[in-house]
């Protein structure tokens, strides 16, 4: 075997924990991640419009924000 499968086995191994753990906590990450991007939203006119204060999860934004194309943003009815 030389050096570099040595150090590889490793190195390798280190990569394939730390990406199981991020795994294990993606679901986590994103729900944090759409709390901070909630509680900043709340604060603009889009985010009162849609009563973003109120909104705790993702299928509660799905209810609050409908599904819209950029011309019907643009055009704020």
């Amino acid at each position: 075997m030389n050096f570099k499968s040595i150090l590889a086995k490793p190195f390798a191994q280190l990569i394939h924990n730390k990406t199981k753990k991020n795994m294990l906590l993606a679901v986590e990450h994103q729900d944090a991640i759409l709390n901070n991007l909630l509680r900043t939203g709340a604060q603009t006119q889009f985010g009162k419009d849609h009563y973003l204060k109120e909104v705790n999860d993702y299928q509660s934004f799905t209810q609050s924000v409908p599904l819209r194309d950029y011309e019907q943003l643009y055009r704020r009815d």
